[in-house]
């Protein structure tokens, strides 16, 4: 069941700068006990790759050995393919990581309109290059070192610390054979071991005791320095960089412990984190703790069977080298017997051994042949010449061990290119560059994170007032170093500014720019002779591929003056010239006087036109004024006119009124007369206009003087008089008459 971490007890192992002095010494046996066995394990697993690594490096190397077989003083001689490969491929990848002297630039990340980051990054770019070129010395023969040991065994490692002794960052190559990790491992940051072999003076033990960083050896002078050597020089220590849970909460913490093998005793325990590394679930148990990694592994090609460890031209060409050097040696072997030769002497013969070295001219006398032949008393052996056969398979070997490293004539310069197009010449070069492309890919990917540890390693231990007297900034600079919030120093900061290495992953190109003007200053010499092309530019190409600076190409001898001409043949063509120059003047007179004829010509059309156009115009305005004239007249005529039906539809509907008026009156009458009569008295009867207002009355049996009149009015309304009376009382009832029924 887990447990809660001790967050104090972590704390001061953070703190401290070696964590002996606060455990227990049975802690201290079981840490050893537990380092020396995962070393042991972790070198069984790689045990086949580390031999197979030495006997490449042993073919590289090309030790001299004496061979006694088949006869004394054998050929002996080791082929140079692996050593020619990596020594060339070496010195492209170095050469090809520095630019202009530099081994690091910067990136922006992010947004950066304002153009801080990437000053930030400048700045930041010339420290480090000023740190790895002027604080670390030997970081470029290292760097040397590294590639041509990775290249050999395919895996190499580098080593980026901090140095409190000397106060400085330190960036180390570890030989192939001093550090010692699983193979069974994926990525090297993963392995739950990482082990360095130490190889100290006793004086520089002494430092590091003194400074406390390890704890107190007894007995040092009389301390045997390694197990297996007895006459060794350096002491040999163990920095393991492993996993300990020594808070008790089940969960193992990273540290670097480093123990002295041959008395197996743990001189110093250190963390590989601190506060901020620490993650912890809601429980306020440890779920993560990310540590501090020291090495960068660098791998040339992987391995084909998934394991660590890689594949360098060493391991891929091991056996074909050993062919090699077995029929080169074998070849040089038959040459000399085939010219040495030997054989059997008859004992009867008196030749002594020293007499067998004859001078040339020099005739030596043979006695007691016994009467007979020299020859017959001399067996030669039959040795043959060295085999035409053997010696073909020894080219093949050759050639195909060349193009699987690239060490090919193309590649290195010395092929024959005369009478190849520089098309072809890229072609070739590019398929020789694909294999060297994708092996520097993985090693700027290395080198980005190698640089990325000492960016970091920076941050923490950086020496500000070297800095700045570095860098010495203005005042804008100065501002922008520093958080004005916080104060925070910027220029390391990791999240705005990215570090990357110089790496020139286009091998190659220089090689092919060269190789091109080559051919072209073979191939343009006929040119150039007869005139045909420039031989300066063709020079000045030759030197830009061969990177001569352009200070040299300006001091190039400039082209020689033109010759000076014949003062008759100059005053001809001056002549000429001038009489050429007075017929085009007098041909562009003549031209200005018809274009100015033709000018006046068109003058007078346009006015003749716009005369015309002037008069047209004209009689269209007057035949636009009558007709406007007329509109208007007309318009009056028709709203005199629609006045005119307003006015008699006013009379007629005041007549109209009048009438029905004089109508609803008499109907009143008529209908109260016919009342009246049918109950047998009179009726009163309204005057009509113009009669007097009293009224009359009548006997029923006396007709109605005012039948007539409607009977009148229908007929002159256009009634009929049956349909008269519905019409009438339709009337009456609009204007609100009662009506009798």
């Amino acid at each position: 069941m887990s447990k809660k971490s001790d967050k104090e007890k972590l704390q001061k192992y953070i703190d401290s700068d070696n964590i002996v002095d606060l455990l227990e010494e049975e802690q201290l046996q079981k840490i050893s006990n537990d380092v020396l066995r995962g070393l042991e394990e972790d070198k069984r697993s790689m045990s086949d790759w580390l031999e197979v690594a030495d006997r490449a490096m042993e073919l590289t190397q090309l030790k001299r050995e004496e061979k006694n077989r088949p006869f004394r003083g054998a050929a002996n001689i080791k082929f140079p393919i692996i050593t020619t490969a990596v020594l060339q491929w070496a010195s492209r990848s170095l050469a090809d990581s520095l630019k202009n002297g530099k081994l690091v630039d910067s990136e922006v990340i992010g947004h950066d309109p304002s153009g801080v980051r990437f000053r930030m990054g400048q700045r930041r770019a010339t420290h480090l290059n000023y740190q790895i070129m002027k604080k670390m010395p030997r970081y470029i023969d290292e760097a040397e070192q590294l590639l041509q040991q990775l290249a050999v065994t395919g895996t190499s490692f580098t080593k980026v610390w901090h140095d409190p002794i000397i106060g400085m960052n330190r960036c180390s190559m570890i030989p192939y054979d001093q550090f010692i990790v699983n193979n069974s491992i994926k990525d090297l940051h993963e392995a739950p071991r990482q082990s360095q072999y130490i190889y100290l003076t006793k004086n520089q033990i002494l430092e590091q005791m003194r400074s406390g960083l390890y704890s107190n050896i007894e007995d040092i002078d009389t301390l045997q320095m390694d197990r297996t050597d007895m006459d060794a020089v350096f002491h040999e220590l163990v920095e393991c960089h492993n996993y300990i849970d020594l808070d008790d909460d089940s969960y193992e913490e990273p540290y670097i412990t480093t123990i002295h093998i041959a008395s197996g005793k743990v001189v110093r325990v250190v963390a590989r984190y601190d506060a901020n590394a620490i993650q912890e679930n809601d429980k306020g148990e440890i779920k993560r703790i990310t540590p501090e990694q020291y090495f960068t592994g660098y791998t040339f090609i992987p391995s084909l069977d998934g394991s660590f460890f890689g594949i360098g031209f060493g391991i891929l060409l091991i056996d074909s080298t050993s062919v090699i050097n077995t029929s080169l040696n074998q070849l040089i072997n038959a040459g000399s017997l085939s010219t040495m030769q030997g054989g059997f002497l008859s004992s009867s013969l008196k030749i002594k051994k020293e007499d067998l070295e004859v001078d040339p001219g020099e005739y030596i006398s043979v006695p007691g042949t016994n009467g007979q032949s020299l020859k017959d008393n001399i067996v030669p052996f039959n040795y043959k010449e060295p085999s035409q056969v053997l010696l073909s398979l020894l080219q093949y070997l050759i050639e195909s061990c060349k193009s699987l490293t690239g060490a090919t004539d193309i590649m290195t310069g010395s092929a024959d290119t005369t009478n190849v197009s520089p098309n072809t010449l890229n072609s070739l070069l590019n398929e020789n560059q694909k294999l060297p492309t994708a092996i520097n890919t993985r090693i700027a990917r290395c080198r980005s994170k190698e640089i990325e540890k000492l960016v970091k390693l920076n941050a923490k231990y950086l020496n500000l007032e070297e800095y700045i007297k570095l860098i010495n900034p203005n005042q804008q600079e100065l501002q922008e170093m520093f958080d004005p919030k916080t104060g925070k120093f910027l220029d390391y900061d990791l999240s705005l500014v990215e570090t990357i290495p110089v790496v020139d992953l286009t091998l190659g190109t220089k090689q092919a720019m060269l190789i091109k003007a080559n051919t072209i200053m073979t191939q343009m010499q006929p040119l150039i002779q007869a005139g045909q092309v420039d031989g300066r530019a063709v020079a000045r190409f030759f030197m830009m591929a061969m990177e001569i600076d352009s200070e040299i190409v300006q001091i190039m001898v400039p082209p020689p003056p033109p010759p000076q001409p014949n003062p008759e043949m100059v005053k001809l063509q001056q002549d000429a010239q001038f009489k050429q120059a007075d017929l085009k003047i007098k041909a562009a007179a003549v031209q200005s006087k018809a274009g100015l004829d033709q000018a006046k010509s068109q003058e007078l059309q346009t006015k003749s036109v716009k005369n015309i156009a002037d008069a047209d115009a004209n009689h269209a305005y007057a035949q636009l004024d009558v007709i406007k004239t007329k509109f208007d007249h007309d318009d009056a005529q028709s709203q005199m006119a629609l006045e005119n039906k307003r006015i008699n539809l006013d009379h007629l509907t005041a007549h109209m009124d009048h009438v029905a008026k004089l109508h609803s009156t008499n109907i009143d009458a008529t209908l109260g007369a016919a009342k009246i009569r049918s109950d047998g008295g009179h009726v009163a009867m309204p005057k009509s206009a113009g009669t007097d207002n009293t009224l009359q009355s009548r006997p029923h049996s006396q007709p109605m003087t005012r039948t007539d009149s409607l009977q009148k009015e229908a007929i002159k309304r256009g009634w009929r008089l049956p349909d008269a009376v519905p019409a009438i009382k339709a009337e009456a009832k609009r204007r609100g008459y009662q009506i009798a029924e």
